[in-house]
C-alpha cells in the first residue's frame, strides 16, 4: 500500500504542477472513496455494455485464428504480429466460451483499466490529482475509446498497455527497481501493439535524460532485452526464422506507402485534419467543445511555470500523432478506423482536463 501511495502522488521527472488544488498531501483512504469505487463500476460496467458479440470485419477473423495457430510467416495475425496479445487472448481462451469471446473480454478488462493508467499518466506529467482524475474520465468516455472498448482488436489492449508503460516511464529516474519496472512494461506494450508503443519510449527517455550515462545504457540494455524477449523471440520461435517475417513485412509496409499513407492520396490534409479533429469525435457539437477545451488547456499550461509540461507533451504524443497522420491511418477507403483513432486521444484527454 506504502509503494502504491507512493506512486499515486509521485509526479515523474516535471515537478510543475498544473493546478493547486490541494490534494497532493490527501491519505490515500481518502483517495479511495465511495465516488471513485461508483466511478470504477460505472467504467467497467459501461465496457461491458460495449463488448462486441459477433465479428464484424476480417481482422476479427484472423486474431481469432492466431489464437489457434500464431504463424507469423503466414499473416496469422498480419504484421507487426502482436505476440502479446495473442499471448493475452490465450489466457483468457482458457475461461471463455470461444476465441471471440476471449478476444472481446480481453479488451473488456483492458478498457476498463485505461483510465487508472491514464490517471499516473497524467500525473507522471506534473498534473494535479484533480486534473488527472478529469483526463481519466474523459478519455474513457471519448466516443472512439467508449463505443469500441470490447472488439476483439489489439487497439483497447494497446492503449492499456501503452498508458501503463508510460506512467511507469515517467517515473523511471526515481529508482533503478522503478527503472527496471518500466523496462519491462515497454517491452510488454510493444509486444500487445508495437504501434502504440512510441509514446511510452519517448517518456521514458526523457525521464531518464538527468541519469548518468551508465545509469542510461543500463536502462536501455534492459528496455532492448525486454523486447526482444517479448516480442521478437516469439515471433522468430513461432516463424521459424526471419525470412517470412521479413517478408511479410516488407508488403505490409509497401501496400501502406502504395495505398494507405497520405502520400498515396495526393496529400489531402484538409480532408485527414477534418476526420481526426471531427469526424473522429462522433458528434461535430463535441468536437467543437473538447478542442476549445484543449485550446484553452494548452494556453494555460502555457503560462509560466507550466511551460515545461506543454513541451514535454508535444515531444511524447506530437510525433506518434505525425507518424499515424502520414503512415498508420490514413483516412483511406471513406473514413478514420475508430479503435485505432482512440489512441490519439491521449493528448486529448490531458489537455482538454486542464481547460
Amino acid at each position: 500500500m506504502r509503494a502504491f501511495n507512493s506512486l499515486v502522488h509521485s509526479r515523474g521527472p516535471f515537478h510543475l504542477p498544473v493546478a493547486t488544488d490541494g490534494s497532493a498531501a490527501s491519505s490515500s483512504s481518502r483517495w479511495v472513496t465511495p465516488g471513485l469505487a461508483l466511478a470504477a463500476l460505472v467504467v467497467v460496467a459501461t465496457r461491458v455494455l460495449a463488448r462486441q458479440v459477433a465479428p464484424w470485419e476480417w481482422d476479427d477473423l484472423v486474431f481469432s485464428l492466431a489464437l489457434d495457430i500464431f504463424a507469423p510467416q503466414s499473416q496469422v495475425p498480419q504484421p507487426p504480429f502482436y505476440p502479446g496479445f495473442v499471448f493475452l487472448g490465450r489466457l483468457v481462451r482458457l475461461i471463455a466460451v470461444d476465441n471471440h469471446a476471449a478476444l472481446t473480454w480481453l479488451s473488456v478488462i483492458a478498457s476498463s483499466v485505461v483510465p487508472v493508467f491514464c490517471f499516473f499518466v497524467a500525473t507522471g506529467f506534473g498534473f494535479s490529482r484533480r486534473v488527472s482524475m478529469t483526463a481519466a474520465g474523459l478519455l474513457a468516455f471519448f466516443p472512439a475509446v467508449w463505443f469500441h472498448s470490447g472488439v476483439p482488436l489489439s487497439d483497447p489492449a494497446g492503449l492499456a498497455a501503452s498508458l501503463g508503460a508510460m506512467a511507469l516511464g515517467l517515473r523511471a529516474n526515481r529508482s533503478p527497481r522503478t527503472a527496471l519496472a518500466a523496462a519491462a512494461a515497454l517491452g510488454i506494450a510493444v509486444s500487445i501493439r508495437p504501434q502504440s508503443a512510441l509514446p511510452a519510449v519517448i517518456g521514458l527517455a526523457i525521464s531518464v535524460s538527468s541519469l548518468t550515462r551508465r545509469q542510461k545504457l543500463g536502462i536501455a540494455a534492459a528496455a532492448v532485452t525486454s523486447v526482444g524477449l517479448l516480442y521478437v523471440t516469439p515471433i522468430v520461435i513461432a516463424a521459424r526464422g526471419l525470412s517470412g517475417v521479413v517478408n511479410w513485412t516488407a508488403y505490409q509496409a509497401s501496400f501502406v506507402l502504395d495505398h494507405d499513407s497520405l502520400a498515396a492520396h495526393h496529400w489531402a490534409i484538409p480532408f485527414m485534419l477534418r476526420r481526426y479533429l471531427v469526424d473522429i469525435w462522433a458528434y461535430p457539437a463535441l468536437a467543437i467543445v473538447v478542442l476549445a477545451f484543449s485550446v484553452v488547456g494548452g494556453m494555460r499550461i502555457w503560462e509560466e511555470p507550466r511551460r515545461k509540461t506543454l513541451g514535454a507533451l508535444l515531444v511524447v504524443f506530437l510525433p506518434y500523432a505525425l507518424l499515424s497522420w502520414t503512415f498508420l491511418d490514413c483516412p483511406a477507403l471513406g473514413g478514420v478506423k475508430p479503435p485505432a483513432s482512440s489512441r490519439k486521444l491521449r493528448a486529448f484527454s490531458l489537455v482538454a482536463s486542464v481547460g
